[in-house]
């Protein structure tokens, strides 16, 4: 969808110490939130993934979107 923004990372494949969160907001100052709409995963390779997470809103929704990935350590 054209009309979306998106994200698109390459994660470990089953590894229980990453955690991957995505999340989108209209404006940096404020509360970001996370997606909300199911990741599309390819596997590339026995360890790889490619994950791909599109945002709720449209483009035409706001005036500027942002979003960002955040990787935490368990």
């Amino acid at each position: 969808d054209n009309q979306r923004l998106k994200v698109e990372f390459i994660r470990r494949r089953n590894d229980p110490s990453l955690s991957y969160s995505v999340k989108f907001t209209n404006d940096l100052r404020t509360t970001w939130s996370p997606s909300q709409v199911p990741s599309h995963v390819t596997s590339i390779v026995t360890v790889w993934e490619r994950v791909m997470v599109h945002d709720t809103q449209t483009i035409n929704d706001s005036q500027a979107r942002f979003g960002r990935l955040t990787i935490s350590q368990n």
